[in-house]
């Protein structure tokens, strides 16, 4: 933390305690945050499921403009193949789930940088586009749903929602605030790629 914060625990224990609670919180979450620049703000968040026995990470977004009375809605859900839902199931069942977790979603930037991912809206009607993408060198695949939709007043003007930098802003916050791993989920990690590599 760049910030100091003095918690009061002199007076009510209950209370400073809840006050770095707080604190600590803020910084801390790597499943949702706030993106805040001179003309937009996006709150977003991340959630993950077994869909159909398959892993599934989605990114939700909602960016607010601060000159132009609009908002703008935008899903990315990146549902794994068979091979990349049982790596994300042996880190599970190793107590480090985060990892896999993490696998995922950095497969899923890496594909944002290497595609175009940007929507155009037209309209009101939310705009879909499915994906199919492979990485070269694990022929692994990613079946990718890309849902934007606009909200708002109506400007009487086309709007091209660029979901490659919403993902790139979203991985930096979350380098920024993810910390260092602790020592025991290092072990179990390096413990279960010697395992692989053995077996």
């Amino acid at each position: 933390m760049k910030d100091k914060l003095y918690a009061d625990f002199t007076c009510d224990f209950e209370t400073g305690m809840q006050a770095l609670s707080d604190a600590v919180g803020v910084v801390s979450n790597t499943n949702q945050g706030r993106i805040d620049s001179e003309d937009r703000l996006i709150d977003w968040g991340v959630d993950w499921d077994l869909t159909d026995e398959r892993y599934m990470i989605r990114f939700t977004s909602v960016e607010w403009h601060k000159k132009y009375p609009m908002t703008f809605l935008t899903e990315v859900a990146a549902l794994c193949d068979e091979e990349l839902t049982k790596r994300y199931k042996e880190y599970e069942n190793a107590g480090v789930a985060w990892f896999g977790q993490y696998i995922v979603a950095e497969m899923l930037f890496k594909l944002a940088e290497e595609n175009d991912f940007r929507v155009l809206l037209n309209s009101t009607i939310p705009q879909i586009r499915d994906i199919t993408i492979a990485d070269d060198k694990t022929n692994r695949t990613m079946s990718i749903r890309i849902s934007v939709r606009k909200m708002g007043n109506d400007t009487g003007k086309d709007q091209l929602i660029d979901v490659n930098n919403i993902l790139k802003n979203i991985r930096d916050q979350i380098i920024e605030i993810r910390g260092e791993p602790s020592k025991e989920h290092i072990d179990a990690i390096l413990a279960l790629i010697r395992n692989r590599q053995n077996a």
